[in-house]
């Protein structure tokens, strides 16, 4: 897959009514958790710190893949550039 085609694949994903219900849910669940957690619950706090983090980069990536699918986009229409 070219990088402009996982741009667009990546953007479905990103605009995906379902899909950001899904992460919000997860990282207000995590966040929630670790509000709630004792200071000694180390493990758990962990957890949802990680959990967080991962949703967090993985929004990031996707819109890593649409910068760089607009970049060659780009390129593509204006080589010189």
């Amino acid at each position: 897959m070219d990088a402009e085609a996982r741009a667009n694949h990546a953007k479905r994903l990103v605009e995906d009514e379902v899909l950001n219900e899904a992460f919000d849910t997860i990282r207000s669940t995590a966040i929630e958790v670790w509000a709630k957690t004792k200071a000694d619950a180390h493990q758990e706090r962990e957890i949802a710190w990680m959990t967080v983090k991962v949703i967090d980069r993985v929004r990031a990536e996707l819109q890593s893949v649409i910068d760089s699918g607009k970049i060659a986009a780009a390129r593509v229409q204006n080589p010189l550039r």
